[in-house]
């Protein structure tokens, strides 16, 4: 299930790039139907912006999915396993019974 996440994710990641580069278009040529027609496109509103947001919008949330999938197998990074070791160093006094 994570490797599927993480796929899904990779692949995300390269179509919002490509939706940068949409975003990115110019018309073919400077006659008014032309121009009309790509500011349609490229706009605050425009069809390749909503797919630029969409994409985004599915890159969150498979952030969030993975992170989640993660945290349930106990599958911790670097920073928490140090973390841990630390707090179980701290719970034992030095110069005590236990220490």
């Amino acid at each position: 299930m994570l490797s599927q996440a993480l796929t899904a994710l990779e692949q995300l990641l390269v179509q919002q790039r490509q939706t940068g580069t949409l975003l990115k278009v110019s018309p073919p040529a400077q006659d008014p139907a032309s121009v009309a027609y790509n500011a349609r496109l490229i706009n605050g509103t425009g069809v390749f912006t909503a797919a630029g947001d969409h994409v985004s919008a599915e890159a969150t949330y498979l952030h969030e999915l993975v992170a989640k999938i993660r945290h349930a197998f106990g599958i911790v990074g670097d920073g928490d396993s140090a973390a841990a070791g630390d707090v179980g160093r701290a719970a034992i006094p030095q110069g005590s019974v236990a220490g």
